[in-house]
């Protein structure tokens, strides 16, 4: 690498070039030395500070973060891990509840922008869990209960496990719950002549709140809603009490069953029967209806009391879990926590800021108590006469009953497991969208559940389809991407080869267009399996349907055609007949016409498109291109390319004893018996292995290339060898004595007589380069 140190004259013959060039070179070996060095060491005491992002869902106004918010709450609590942990940053973003399942599953399928740790809801678990969205955390929880030597999951709320612990892992740390209760005016009862206590079961309800209709002018008997998608949270209760449950354990729809019509003829006989005053009620008119006195009975959350606190209505109202029907009580489980997302660079750390939020001994107890819901761990919340002690905020009334009522809460799946179809039971357009045509009567409590189900399996198999991964073949597609261009390449070699020795008699009176024609249709070939190799979408199934029939027919055609015209020169019925190129693509195109008024109609009626399916035991999603009717297409395209071959074995078979340098019948059968071979094979295990897409790919990369390679192998290297040879022209002595070459003007081959080259006769086995166009 050093330069000379030899001295240069002004004389010296070295190129000064030389010499910049070792100048060049010993800059470059100096850069290297200094980038190889070691990097300073920080100095003492000094660390890393590592930051993690925080998305939680408060978002802040103008003023910041209020005390007693979750977000004033959150920045508390960070200001105490970051001094216990002084390496370690947490940097908060306000992400809106409307925004956070977007915003994570956008951020999933890019595989960028995830923070590290993430505010999430319960019903949102099973989709981002599907989604990769999340790292497990049963090993931290492990770990966790190791320190303090108990375990910290059988502290949790019984029916969590619902939603949180999904295919024998813990994904979410929760943070709090929630579930839903019945208030009543006592005052109002009392004046109906009706019970005053909490009614035990739901018909006890439905009886109460009839009388309380009938018997006082202006007063609603219950408000029930049928339009928000919080209805769930409220019908839930009622579906599971009739022993219903909207889901199988395989995870498809169950409601069309006696005991969801049940369910469902309950809930909308308020309304039909003049119970409920609204056909689609929301908290918007029933909440101003019962601090007003216009409305019995009620089911709303928690929050609620605070405005019967506001009102002063705490003396003329009661407050209980939900009643209870034929298959037992149940409540609405909701809830909150945080997740570690799979594309931290810090998960470790990232876990101790969730560890520290939702630990019982540290913040959980003030972080539930600002979202005014309960927090998720029993030990935290007792049900014994210290509440008040334990939490002093759950002296209030109702958040005593939510405490009591989280023993029945369950989640809206239950007792299924937590999965993708979840939200869906939250849509508008399930339970509030047919309790509504119910109501307005277009439709009947019998004739509801199958049309419910036939909606809800719909959009079940939309969403599995979206969250299950894609299949990735990357790996495959640049494997044979790479062959087919290197395939694709040599064809385009042997297509100059073909033009260079043009005039060449192997290739000569081998009707030398069409040999070139059949390698730059080789050439696009090689190209066309790239279709193959592509992921589907609708452009390139229409190609595909184009493109490969083309290829093949020109190619075996050019081949067909060629012996057609042998066939015709040699026939003794037909001598003196010429028989020009002209003639020879016109038959060319005889045998492609039928293909494309196939795929002109192909097209036009059934036109293939790319259609994602689930593959691989319904583990991957990928794109398959499909149409109406494909078998019938597909038999129709693979019944006239076996015509072609069967053509071409027929010419065989009539050219079989024609001159060795016009006969290629033993090199077409072979091509025709290969490619029937391999298409034999190929064509029924690719449509056997449908579910295996990298094994379509493999089989039709391969299959391709390999009909295309045969037939050049087969036809081409015989007369390449010959040329690269010099190999003698076969003498055509006595083969057909009476006949002889001549030229058309044409420029076919005709019979004449007794054949005579310019510089040579064929008989003698020598034809000179100026031997006339055949």
């Amino acid at each position: 690498f050093l330069p000379s140190t030899h001295t240069h004259s002004l004389t010296n013959t070295e190129p000064q070039t030389n010499m910049l060039l070792k100048q060049l070179l010993f800059v470059c070996w100096c850069l290297c030395t200094v980038s190889l060095l070691p990097s300073p060491s920080p100095a003492l005491g000094q660390e890393d500070v590592i930051e993690l992002v925080f998305w939680q869902t408060d978002v802040r106004g103008s003023n910041g973060a209020a005390q007693g918010t979750q977000a004033g709450e959150l920045l508390t609590a960070i200001e105490l891990f970051e001094a216990q942990y002084p390496s370690i940053r947490v940097r908060m973003e306000d992400v809106g509840w409307g925004e956070l399942l977007p915003r994570l599953v956008e951020a999933t399928i890019r595989g960028r922008g995830l923070p590290d740790i993430t505010w999430v809801g319960n019903t949102q678990v099973a989709e981002l869990v599907a989604r990769g969205t999340f790292v497990p955390l049963s090993s931290y929880f492990f770990r966790w209960s190791n320190d303090v030597g108990r375990d910290q999951t059988s502290d949790l709320w019984s029916k969590i496990v619902f939603d949180y612990f999904l295919d024998g892992q813990w994904w979410v740390s929760p943070i709090a719950v929630g579930t839903r209760l019945l208030y009543y005016r006592t005052d109002l009862l009392e004046q109906a002549g009706v019970p005053t206590d909490a009614p035990p079961t739901w018909a006890d309800l439905y009886e109460r709140a009839q009388q309380v209709s009938s018997q006082l002018s202006g007063v609603a008997g219950a408000g029930l809603y049928a339009s928000l998608s919080d209805v769930a949270h409220y019908f839930t209760p009622v579906m599971a009490a009739h022993g219903a449950s909207p889901l199988t354990p395989d995870g498809e729809c169950n409601l069309d069953t006696a005991q969801f019509r049940a369910a469902l003829s309950y809930w909308t006989d308020f309304y039909l029967n003049g119970v409920t005053p609204f056909a689609n009620g929301t908290y918007n008119e029933y909440d101003p209806m019962f601090l007003n006195g216009e409305l019995a009975y009620y089911m709303q959350g928690p929050w609620f009391y605070n405005s019967i606190l506001a009102e002063g209505l705490e003396d003329r109202v009661g407050v209980a879990s939900f009643p209870g029907g034929p298959s037992g009580q149940f409540g609405f489980l909701g809830g909150e926590g945080v997740a570690v997302t799979s594309q931290s660079h810090h998960p470790d750390e990232a876990w101790e800021f969730v560890r520290f939020i939702t630990d019982p001994t540290l913040r959980l107890t003030e972080l539930a108590h600002t979202l005014q819901l309960i927090p998720a761990r029993r030990s935290v919340v007792s049900t014994s006469p210290c509440l008040d002690n334990v939490f002093p905020v759950y002296q209030r009334t109702p958040l005593r009953e939510t405490v009591l009522a989280m023993d029945v809460a369950i989640p809206l799946q239950f007792p299924v497991e937590n999965n993708v179809a979840v939200p869906l039971l939250e849509s508008v357009e399930l339970y509030p969208a047919w309790m509504q045509r119910i109501h307005h009567g277009e439709v009947t409590v019998d004739e509801a559940p199958p049309l419910m189900c036939e909606w809800l399996t719909e959009k079940m198999a939309v969403v599995r389809l979206d969250v299950i991964p894609e299949l990735d073949l990357t790996s495959y597609q640049i494997t044979f991407y790479t062959v087919c261009a290197l395939f694709a390449a040599l064809a385009l070699v042997g297509l100059l080869v073909c033009v260079i020795f043009y005039r060449n008699p192997w290739i000569w009176y081998a009707s030398a267009l069409f040999c070139v024609v059949i390698w730059a249709a080789a050439a696009v070939g090689y190209g066309t399996l790239l279709l193959f190799v592509a992921t589907p979408n609708d452009g390139i199934c229409v190609a595909r349907l184009w493109l490969a029939p083309i290829v093949f027919i020109v190619i075996f055609g050019c081949l067909f055609a060629k012996q057609w015209r042998v066939w015709r020169l040699f026939s003794r019925k037909r001598v003196g007949a010429p028989v020009t190129n002209r003639h020879v693509a016109l038959a060319v195109l005889v045998a492609l016409l039928p293909m494309l008024l196939l795929q002109v109609l192909w097209t036009a009626i059934s036109t293939p498109t790319a259609e994602v399916q689930l593959v691989k035991d319904d583990a991957y999603r990928y794109p398959v291109c499909t149409c109406s009717a494909q078998w019938v297409w597909l038999g129709l395209t693979y019944g006239y390319l076996g015509l072609i071959l069967l053509a071409g074995c027929v010419l065989g078979v009539l050219t079989r004893n024609v001159a060795t340098l016009f006969n290629e019948t033993t090199k077409i059968a072979f091509a025709v018996y290969a490619t029937a071979i391999i298409a034999v094979i190929v064509v029924p295990l690719v449509h056997v292995l449908d579910d295996l897409p990298e094994a379509v790919l493999i089989l039709q990369a391969t299959g391709g290339i390999g009909v295309i390679t045969i037939v050049l192998l087969a036809v081409f290297a015989p007369k390449y060898f010959a040329i690269a040879t010099r190999a003698e022209i076969p003498d055509l002595t006595g083969f057909r004595s009476q006949s002889t070459l001549n030229t058309t003007s044409g420029g076919g081959i005709g019979i004449s007589g007794k054949a005579k080259a310019n510089s040579g006769t064929i008989g003698t086995g020598t034809i000179s380069e100026s031997t006339s166009v055949p």
